[in-house]
């Protein structure tokens, strides 16, 4: 995954790594936290069509770091409930 900033445009029109042409997406997008996969869904990024890099603005960047930091901790407490209860 690939953050960028540019004030122009939220992300390159070619991939660095392979210099595959970059297109829209908004597929959910998984991030660890503290060992814990989570995916957050509905955020606009860039993906590589030839290698699926992806690349993310500075803004959404951190708004994944966010949201995913918010699901991992809902997961955490949850699993912490369900070992609880058993």
């Amino acid at each position: 995954m690939t953050v960028v900033d540019r004030s122009h445009t939220a992300y390159p029109s070619a991939c660095g790594r392979c210099g595959g042409e970059l297109a829209p997406s908004c597929d959910p997008l998984e991030f660890e936290v503290e060992g814990t996969l989570v995916e957050v869904p509905g955020l606009e990024h860039g993906v590589c069509t030839r290698c699926g890099e992806e690349y993310l603005s500075l803004e959404v960047a951190g708004r994944l770091q966010r949201e995913a930091a918010r699901l991992a901790d809902r997961e955490c407490i949850r699993s912490e409930r369900e070992r609880g209860s058993s």
